[in-house]
């Protein structure tokens, strides 16, 4: 039977870190994070501009699942769900203002949603309503097999990203989502205008989406508050659509 490993952590943390399991290292040491994936965390953390000391860190299950595989926990006699009511009195005993779901699990436990990749950065609501909950990839996945190996620098820079936002949430207890206008523009006109009125920045950002090297839309955006996904393919049909006339003058635009 692998070791019962303990939190870590500053009990007064408005920041709380709950991964999935812990691994070989953290079998070994009887403490979460540690290892190389722990390494990566810490340094994560100081990026961001906090540290290990002042935050909590905690993972849903308690043991070490045989091989480091969540679905094989049951080869131990146990379920996720024994460990939540456990998870749940930390949240409660610490009451931080944000946490930092790390995996699939920690989002699946804490908010019910599942998709680490659709959710990944968002701000999200728990089961219970609070704390705010921040899902991120498990750092574990930007090392190789079991923890082990080189991590993915662009992956990195993500988590990262994601770290810097719940950290940011932690500094206040109320759930307040950016305010942004996100809109479809399917006319030339309207495409115009924004660029005229966005022309003084000096930068912005883009995001193109293809398929099989085809252009099908375009994002723009020169501040956080306000971004356009332009239709580049979006050809008449049925009356639907955007004329070839249009597409032409949005793409001489573009």
């Amino acid at each position: 039977m692998p070791n019962w490993i303990n939190v870590e952590g500053n009990d007064n943390a408005q920041l709380m870190l709950v991964g999935e399991a812990p691994g070989k290292h953290e079998d070994e040491n009887g403490i979460p994070f540690c290892g190389p994936s722990g390494e990566l965390v810490n340094e994560m953390l100081r990026e961001v501009g906090t540290s290990r000391n002042s935050v909590y860190v905690t993972n849903v299950v308690k043991l070490r699942p045989p091989d480091n595989d969540i679905s094989r926990l049951n080869e131990l006699g146990k379920k996720i769900s024994d460990f939540e009511p456990i998870l749940w009195n930390e949240i409660a005993t610490i009451q931080p203002n944000a946490i930092l779901a790390l995996g699939d699990t920690a989002l699946k436990t804490l908010t019910g949603k599942t998709g680490i990749t659709k959710y990944r950065g968002s701000i999200l609501t728990s089961n219970l309503g609070y704390p705010k909950v921040i899902p991120t990839f498990h750092p574990a996945n930007l090392l190789g097999h079991h923890g082990e190996g080189m991590f993915k620098w662009r992956a990195k820079v993500t988590i990262t990203l994601d770290f810097k936002r719940a950290r940011e949430q932690s500094e206040f207890k109320e759930f307040c989502l950016p305010k942004r206008t996100l809109w479809i523009c399917k006319d030339s006109l309207s495409l115009l205008r924004y660029l005229e009125r966005n022309r003084d920045y000096e930068s912005f950002t883009v995001d193109i989406e293809t398929f099989k090297a085809m252009p099908l839309c375009i994002g723009l955006s020169f501040h956080k508050g306000e971004a356009v996904s332009v239709p580049l393919l979006d050809f008449p049909h049925d009356g639907k659509g955007t004329s070839y006339d249009e597409l032409a003058h949005i793409w001489k635009l573009i």
